[in-house]
């Protein structure tokens, strides 16, 4: 008798099903692939994947620590250069074939590796040219209130909370001097500041440099369907 063995991971678009189909105590591949779904009706535990409809069996919907090889990180390098970039454009880095390409890509995000796609925006052409770092010392690391009142602040862009003294910096954008001084003097309530307005940004990135590709690039002669 033919059952089928289904697993379930959660992604930021929908639900990753894995099936295996188990026959005569084996177990066969049925689908490795993962499928995105948007809904599983957990009543009746129905399932439906591509033509097939799975029915009382168990769910698990897990979310394992994910092991990267090389072709993840470089998938990843590529992505945070460009985060639109197709998945033919991201084949031809890792010489994989595009399916493969997407299935990885999709485990990425269900496994939380990857956890969104954003827009990088040039804030002075939004009309917020003035940058600034704010260092802030309050009186008590944990005081909480004080971090929900400054996260109500629209100016702040980021939020830290350090070791040290300051035991917050923050990064901020504002569009004039004058905009700049009531910021300056509503953050005053929190304790002492220190505000520095940002010149240019000699060094942005998302993770160290190289972190990701230190290990030597696959081999472009044969394709690995991997």
């Amino acid at each position: 008798m033919a059952k089928y063995e289904v697993t379930a991971a959660w992604s930021g678009s929908g639900i990753i099903i894995m099936v295996d189909l188990l026959y005569e105590g084996q177990k066969r591949i049925l689908s490795r692939k993962p499928c995105l779904i948007r809904s599983i009706t957990f009543e009746s535990m129905l399932v439906r994947h591509h033509d097939l409809l799975f029915e009382n069996h168990s769910l698990r919907c897990e979310r394992h620590p994910m092991t990267l090889d090389k072709y993840d990180r470089i998938l990843l390098d590529e992505l945070l250069k460009n985060g639109r970039a197709s998945f033919a454009q991201l084949a031809k880095q890792v010489n994989l074939s595009a399916p493969a390409v997407a299935e990885r890509v999709a485990k990425l995000e269900a496994s939380g590796v990857i956890t969104g796609y954003e827009a990088k925006v040039d804030l002075s052409k939004v009309g917020l040219p003035i940058q600034c770092i704010i260092e802030l010392r309050m009186g008590s690391h944990g005081n909480q209130q004080a971090y929900k009142e400054l996260w109500k602040i629209p100016e702040l862009i980021q939020c830290y909370r350090v070791t040290g003294d300051p035991c917050v910096i923050m990064r901020a954008a504002v569009d004039s001097m004058p905009h700049l001084e009531d910021l300056i003097n509503r953050i005053a309530k929190f304790g002492f500041s220190k505000t520095s307005i940002v010149l240019s940004t000699a060094v942005e990135r998302s993770l160290p440099s190289d972190y990701l590709t230190r290990q030597e690039k696959p081999e472009i002669k044969n394709r690995a369907d991997a």
